[in-house]
């Protein structure tokens, strides 16, 4: 997969797209997507809990079973949520998680195979950032938006969501909690 040169910082990335729509769709420009700077604890194997402790609440785990990434995922986001694997075979989970300050985080996910995600109710801000692939969701049974590297989702605490990854999506998300950006938002207004 060819990508453009690495951005230095999240605030550029997040600063080079702009948000419209109710749905935080993008615009449809490209943007470059900087390649994950973590820092390896050289321990993939280790259990998830051990390696988040280690290396700071940063970390690269991949698997190639359901059931431990979802495991996973419960650990460093939603800690309730359906994992559905189209195909089993060709299942082949990544998960790279760099923890930024408190209530704040930066990962890019792989599942390797089609799969369904449903979230009965999203606990922080989530934008979910496509660089490959596609990503159908359908926020709160009615609002449905396909997902790209060139349209990108906000969505907000308390709604639901179902999604369906296909097989070569690769995803940046980045997550917020609702207090520490009040917090931030307070210092700064």
């Amino acid at each position: 997969m060819n990508r453009p040169p690495a951005i230095q910082t999240l605030t550029e990335l997040l600063d080079s797209r702009v948000i419209s729509g109710a749905l935080g769709a993008a615009s449809t420009r490209d943007i470059a997507v900087p390649e994950p700077r973590l820092p390896d604890s050289g321990r993939v194997d280790a259990p998830l809990t051990e390696q988040l402790a280690s290396a700071g609440g940063n970390v690269r785990f991949s698997c190639r079973d359901a059931s431990q990434a979802k495991a996973a995922i419960g650990q460093v986001f939603e800690r309730r949520f359906d994992l559905e694997v189209t195909d089993a075979s060709t299942f082949d989970f990544s998960l790279e998680h760099f923890a930024c300050g408190p209530g704040v985080s930066v990962s890019r996910m792989i599942f390797g195979s089609e799969v369904a995600v449903r979230i009965a109710r999203v606990e922080s801000f989530m934008v979910q950032m496509p660089l490959a692939g596609r990503n159908d969701l359908v926020l709160d049974g009615t609002g449905r938006l396909s997902l790209s590297n060139r349209m990108f989702s906000v969505i907000n605490p308390g709604r639901s969501v179902s999604q369906r990854r296909n097989a070569d999506c690769e995803m940046v998300l980045v997550r917020f909690d609702r207090m520490p950006l009040a917090q931030c938002l307070a210092a700064h207004i």
